[in-house]
């Protein structure tokens, strides 16, 4: 007969179930990263629109407008919604923005009109 020695386990770290401490900075850092490269491609589209903006500040002057800029079909776009616009100042953005680089549609409503302008894809 063996002699044993009960010897109660007092550090579990050297079993076989030990389970690894899993670091989840990984994972957060991983999302950082995305939300920056989502950040700076949204920065990247409206650049593409600054020229747009200072028409829109040319033609508009001190009346009150709201710039919005949208994604559809990964696909930016701008939407500027302005109180009571005239027909010459629809006029003055239909000569001013390039119908190559851009396309617009007008929406009216009682109270607004919605404008979108669309970047046309040049390769």
């Amino acid at each position: 007969m063996i002699n044993r020695k009960n010897n109660s386990l007092k550090d579990m770290s050297y079993t076989y179930f030990t389970v690894e401490n899993i670091n989840y900075n990984n994972i957060e850092s991983e999302d950082l990263e995305k939300k920056q490269f989502l950040n700076d491609k949204i920065n990247f589209e409206k650049n593409k629109f600054k020229e747009i903006e200072e028409i829109l500040r040319d033609v508009f002057g001190e009346k009150n407008y709201k710039i919005l800029y949208e994604q559809v079909n990964n696909s930016f776009f701008m939407k500027v919604i302005v109180k009571n616009i005239n027909n010459s100042e629809t006029f003055k953005l239909k000569v001013k923005i390039s119908k190559e680089k851009f396309h617009i549609d007008f929406f009216k409503n009682e109270i607004n009109t919605i404008i979108e302008i669309h970047r046309l894809n040049l390769f």
